[in-house]
């Protein structure tokens, strides 16, 4: 596992390509991202857009993450992933960037969103709190199977969909976070220092307000 790890780091820095000037000055200027570095940046603004959007608008979008009925349930997670592109859209992430649902990394192998611009992408996979393998997706998934892509730069996000202290799967250890904050920071610690440079942690609370 240690040889790979350093494989990976060696043919993402062989593949890296320095941003021009252009493109430099375009980013810095608030435009569109040089790199998948940029491009994860952009990507986290806007998710910390959409959790202020879901829990604050008077539309209360909070409701588009269940299904209706006299005790609302969770939605499935294809739906839940369908509401988030579309809530992306309308917190103004620009048009150019590209949201593919199920995106195709090697071996088939598909991250629930995968985030486009300019032949470098971010992979976004997405668990509810309730979800059996909440606690492993982020290394056995995200970091594993799509993050090896070297278009990524080794980039990635796991966003966590939050129902409730309820909801929340126990880790391996028995341990179940009380709060979306304490969740993310659990999963945080579980990265090495080297992860913790391109990998982020969103826990999106979805309950209602």
């Amino acid at each position: 596992r240690w040889a790979e790890e350093q494989q990976r780091v060696l043919l993402r820095d062989a593949t890296f390509e320095h941003p021009s000037v252009e493109q430099v000055q375009c980013t810095l200027a608030g435009g569109l991202p040089a790199n998948a570095a940029d491009l994860a940046v952009l990507l986290n603004e806007y998710l910390s857009d959409a959790a202020t959007y879901v829990r604050g608008d008077n539309s209360n979008p909070w409701r588009d993450f269940w299904n209706e009925g006299q005790e609302p349930t969770p939605r499935h997670e294809e739906s839940c992933r369908d509401t988030l592109i579309r809530i992306l859209r309308a917190c103004g992430l620009p048009p150019d960037i590209e949201l593919a649902p199920e995106g195709r990394y090697a071996s088939d192998k598909r991250a629930d969103i995968k985030v486009s611009y300019g032949g470098f992408n971010v992979p976004v996979e997405i668990k509810k709190n309730s979800h059996p393998d909440l606690w492993d997706s982020l290394h056995k998934q995200l970091i594993a199977l799509y993050t090896t892509d070297p278009a990524t730069s080794g980039h990635g996000i796991y966003l966590v969909l939050w129902y409730g202290a309820d909801k929340t799967a126990r880790s391996p250890e028995g341990h179940r976070p009380a709060t979306p904050q304490e969740l993310k920071q659990v999963l945080e610690q579980s990265l090495t220092p080297e992860q913790a440079t391109k990998i982020s942690v969103t826990v999106l609370d979805v309950t209602k307000p």
